[in-house]
């Protein structure tokens, strides 16, 4: 790692240590009850500073996902930590986790340079998926259409397994 990125991480370190500091104490209307999607956050925070740190491929897309997942997620939760967005709303709102985690490895294949086909294809499988089902929640109204062709995203995600293995299995 350069001088120059351990400077950026020593000073993204102090000030995620201040924002603790804050929380802990009582600063700014955090505290433990509504920051507690700063825990998760945080580590979130780290995984990207490292993904952008490193130069190995592999690592940079783990650590990307990983984090780009936890940072959403707990920027999604502060949203009903503070008041935003009622918990009751999650009843409703609970595939925006699957969508989160499809648009972090969607990213994730675009940081790559566009190399990881699979990332694509799962992320466009969980997108879909957390559409199809914040429609079965959000939707009021007669879903008897979805009730019969939501199968079908099965079908769409395997065929785009089946097009990843014999990709790869060309290029070897």
């Amino acid at each position: 790692m350069s001088k120059k990125h351990v400077l950026l991480v020593g000073c993204l370190t102090v000030l995620l240590g201040l924002a603790a500091y804050s929380m802990i104490n009582g600063h700014f209307g955090l505290n433990h009850v509504n920051g507690w999607p700063f825990y998760l956050a945080m580590p979130g925070f780290f995984s990207l500073v490292t993904a952008f740190t490193t130069k190995n491929l592999i690592a940079r897309l783990l650590f990307s996902v990983f984090g780009l997942i936890l940072l959403l997620l707990g920027g999604f939760f502060f949203l009903f930590s503070f008041g935003v967005m009622s918990w009751k709303e999650m009843e409703t709102l609970w595939p925006l986790c699957i969508i989160i985690a499809g648009v972090s490895e969607l990213i994730a294949h675009v940081i790559g340079g566009r190399k990881t086909k699979s990332l694509l294809f799962t992320s466009l499988g969980l997108i879909t998926g957390g559409v199809i089902a914040l429609s079965f929640t959000r939707i009021n109204t007669n879903l008897t259409i979805l009730d019969k062709v939501w199968p079908l995203h099965i079908v769409i995600l395997g065929a785009g397994i089946i097009f990843t293995a014999t990709h790869r299995a060309r290029s070897k």
